[in-house]
Parts: C-alpha cells; sequence; structure tokens
C-alpha cells in the first residue's frame, strides 16, 4: 500500500468515527439534563416534606417526643454503612478514580474510630477498583447503562438501611459519590434534624394551621423514611449528572481532536497529491525534451 493509500484510509476511518462521537457527547448531554431536571423535581419535593416535618414535629407532645427519641437511647452497634456510586459504563475519565479513593479514605477515618465498616458498592467500573486493590467488599448491584438510577432502587436500599438502624444493627449510612461541584459526603441516616421551632416560625405566616387527626409518631416516621429514600434518589441524580458530565466533556475532546486530525490528514494528502502531479507533470517534460534529468 502506498503512503497516499495509508493517509487515504486512515482519513477515512476517523471521519467514520467523528459521527458515533458527535451522538455519544448529545446523549450525554441529554442525560445530564434529564438527571438535573429530575433531582429539581425531588428537591422541590424534598422542600415540601421538610416543612410538614417542621410542623408535625413542633406539635408532637411531651411524651411522644420521647417516645419518638428512643432509638437515640439504644446502644450504639459501632456498625457504619459506607455507600461508594460509581458508574457501570466507562469513557467517563477519572470520575471512578476519584469515588474510589474518597470512599478508601471515609472507610479508613472509619476504622480508626474502632468502628466496623460494611462497603457497599454500585457500578460495576467502581467494583473493579476496589478489587483490583484486594479491597473487600460487603455488597454490590449493578447500575441500568440505558436509563438514570431508578426510584425503586433507592426506596430498596432506603428501607434495608432504615429497618437495620431501627433494630440497632447498624448507627449510620455514609453516601460517597461526586457531584458536579466535586466530592461529596452525605450521611443519610441518622437524619439531621433541623430545628422544629425555627423552621415552623420561618413557615408560620405561609401556612394555615392543619389540623392533624393521624398519630403523630407514626406520621412523623413516615415522613422521615420518605427523607431517606428522597435524599438517597437526589444523591444517585447528582452522581449520574457528574458521570454524564465527565463523559459529555471527554467526547468534546474527542470530537475536537477527530476534527483536528482530519484537517492535518486532509492536508498531508492535499500536500501528497500535488507531489504526485508535479512529479508526472516533471517525468512529462523531461520525456518532451524541455528538461534534462
Amino acid at each position: 500500500m502506498s503512503e497516499i493509500d495509508r493517509q487515504q484510509s486512515r482519513l477515512d476511518n476517523i471521519e467514520s468515527v467523528e459521527p458515533i462521537l458527535a451522538a455519544m457527547k448529545t446523549i450525554s448531554m441529554g442525560s445530564q439534563q434529564a438527571a438535573l431536571n429530575q433531582k429539581a423535581r425531588v428537591k422541590s419535593y424534598l422542600s415540601k416534606l421538610s416543612q410538614i416535618q417542621s410542623f408535625v414535629l413542633y406539635n408532637l407532645k411531651g411524651e411522644n417526643k420521647a417516645a419518638f427519641s428512643q432509638r437515640e437511647l439504644i446502644s450504639p452497634s459501632n456498625r457504619v454503612v459506607v455507600m461508594a456510586i460509581g458508574s457501570e459504563r466507562g469513557l467517563c475519565g477519572q470520575f471512578n478514580r476519584l469515588v474510589f479513593n474518597a470512599a478508601v479514605d471515609q472507610v479508613t477515618k472509619i476504622r480508626q474510630e474502632d468502628k466496623q465498616v460494611e462497603l457497599w458498592v454500585l457500578g460495576k467500573r467502581l467494583l473493579r477498583l476496589f478489587q483490583s486493590a484486594k479491597i473487600h467488599v460487603s455488597w454490590f448491584e449493578s447500575l441500568s447503562i440505558t436509563s438514570l438510577p431508578s426510584y425503586p432502587l433507592a426506596v430498596r436500599l432506603s428501607w434495608d438501611w432504615i429497618n437495620r438502624f431501627e433494630s440497632a444493627q447498624l448507627d449510620q449510612v455514609d453516601l460517597v459519590f461526586y457531584s458536579r461541584k466535586g466530592k461529596q459526603l452525605e450521611t443519610l441516616i441518622p437524619i439531621q434534624r433541623q430545628g422544629p421551632q425555627d423552621s415552623y416560625a420561618e413557615m408560620e405566616e405561609e401556612w394555615l394551621h392543619p389540623i392533624i387527626e393521624t398519630d403523630s409518631i407514626h406520621l412523623i416516621q413516615r415522613i422521615m423514611e420518605q427523607v431517606v429514600i428522597s435524599h438517597m434518589y437526589s444523591c444517585l441524580l447528582d452522581s449520574a449528572a457528574a458521570e454524564h458530565t465527565a463523559r459529555f466533556r471527554l467526547m468534546d475532546e474527542a470530537t475536537q481532536n477527530s476534527a483536528r486530525l482530519i484537517e492535518e490528514l486532509q492536508m498531508e494528502l492535499l500536500t501528497s497529491k500535488r507531489q504526485i502531479v508535479t512529479r508526472e507533470m516533471q517525468e512529462l517534460a523531461v520525456g518532451a525534451g524541455l528538461l534534462k534529468r
């Protein structure tokens, strides 16, 4: 194969890849936006839940407040779950490596406090990093490669943790992931409570005083379950948005590089063709006796 044929073949290969890169870039941008839109809806829902939670806590009677706090009187189990959220697919740069490093740091910190740690992992790509480092993973599940993390996944995980927390089988659940703002460490359980009186005072002017006919303890328990589930789902969406942002940037860089390579190869191909034409013209001129060899 001549040099010009090799250049043409390389150019054809890169030009065939360019539409694929553009399509992946578009898909990543769409998935990122879908995750952010869904997260905004979850944030709005959480805001309303927090208002209701504040009102119900404000109206709890003394004996109910004591009953509500009974979990805090149980002896701690000294067991913590660290959930690391990664990705199922590659082509997202250092995304999984950053989550891996943050999770290892958090696990090390908790173990230094003489607590038992269960390392849970979401995402096959992240799991491979832990396996390569020979770090034991207590639980693993794959994520969808065609859609965003699902709400049922958040419900299933949250219910398991809530039940174990209420039965004093674990004390804390930490989520380790990367958002578009960088490393995130969220404590999912126990819930970080607001000061109910302050929160209620802020919304007292906007809300009419509702009549609570349901048992207040049962109601606040259900609200806090929904807060945990929604918080978990919000973190899953935040991680997905960051993953697709990383993939979009990578595809954008690859698209720019392919465009640059195509331009360079086209110039090289044009130069080679000009050299061939010049050589042929010189040979014709020599054959006609117009030039000497």
